[in-house]
């Protein structure tokens, strides 16, 4: 499936709360800081997904997974649909997500992938059957894109991107691995920060060397 064949897409982000994600940064960063840094991300991916759906041959729908409301007004304002989740976890929550799904291409993209450019996922709309895109060790998953929502079972979490390609052989569609610098940096650690372009002012430099 092409862009010239694909008549309607979705885009799919599933985003943690605002004040509980990225928890593992809490020795590094404030409270505050971790909450700036948290609607950054989700900011700048919906913002990207927005110019990837604008600029791609198809009706693109945008669509923001997460139990914290706050979130809405974020989405809304970037003309994407949001969805309140209800259950607990990614995985719960894609699935919860899935149900509510258009059936056409889904690509399911993280919110943490501060060099995600429009043509990452221009390419994650284009693929013909299953796409998997690891993290920069290839041992996590940081995007999946179906012909439709419900065909691959959401395995996030320990060695996903094995089990989220082992999945994707039994479907017997074919299945292509992408790897891409945009796709492969996930921010999780102290040494990622240092790595981010565009949210400089709400690093602490003190707090990283220590």
């Amino acid at each position: 499936m092409t862009a010239a064949t694909t008549s309607h897409a979705s885009i799919v982000i599933p985003v943690k709360g605002v004040t509980s994600g990225k928890s593992r940064l809490a020795g590094a960063l404030s409270p505050d800081e971790r909450t700036a840094l948290n609607r950054y991300l989700a900011e700048r991916t919906l913002e990207t997904a927005r110019e990837a759906a604008h600029t791609f041959d198809a009706l693109v729908n945008i669509y923001m997974i997460s139990p914290d409301p706050d979130f809405a007004e974020t989405a809304v304002s970037r003309s994407a649909h949001f969805f309140r989740q209800l259950s607990i976890g990614l995985n719960a929550g894609l699935a919860e997500a899935v149900s509510l799904l258009p059936v056409c291409r889904t690509v399911f993209i993280a919110a943490d992938l501060p060099e995600l450019t429009k043509e990452d996922i221009h390419l994650l709309l284009e693929v013909p059957g299953i796409g998997l895109a690891p993290d920069e060790a290839e041992i996590g998953t940081n995007a999946i894109s179906v012909p439709q929502p419900g065909i691959l079972p959401f395995c996030f979490g320990p060695h996903s991107a094995e089990l989220h390609g082992q999945s994707a052989r039994e479907t017997g569609l074919q299945v292509q691995v992408i790897r891409r610098a945009g796709l492969a940096f996930d921010l999780d650690t102290q040494d990622d920060l240092l790595r981010v372009k565009g949210w400089p002012h709400a690093i602490n430099p003190r707090n990283l060397e220590e």
